[in-house]
């Protein structure tokens, strides 16, 4: 697992809410993960990374979280179970709108 991924885990652990610090430290882990990523997300990094979605809109992170998790490598099929698992009604719709345009279109898996 990357060590961003790891750190997401273990704040994820000790956390009580979600804060305005909380959601500054997860934003620099993820442009750390995005802009230094040299590997694919695997599905287990994308199921942890999908349960920190913000419930109520905090529009910067929830993107940042969306181009991460678009970054996995599954099946669609794989990637509908994630977006089905993701805590936020407004972010499993907009996910599944960005499956109706993307690389999955033509796979059935």
């Amino acid at each position: 697992m990357q060590k961003e991924i790891q750190k997401i885990v273990q704040i994820e652990e000790s956390r009580k809410e979600i804060t305005e610090e909380l959601v500054r430290e997860y934003q620099a882990l993820l442009d750390l993960l995005l802009n230094e990523r040299s590997q694919p997300l695997s599905v287990q990094e994308a199921e942890v990374l999908m349960k920190i979605f913000p419930k109520e809109a905090n529009q910067e992170l929830g993107y940042s979280l969306m181009q991460a998790i678009e970054a996995v490598e599954c099946s669609r099929a794989q990637f509908n179970d994630l977006i089905a698992s993701c805590p936020s009604q407004e972010w499993r719709e907009k996910m599944l709108d960005q499956l109706s345009k993307s690389k999955f279109k033509a796979d059935d898996k």
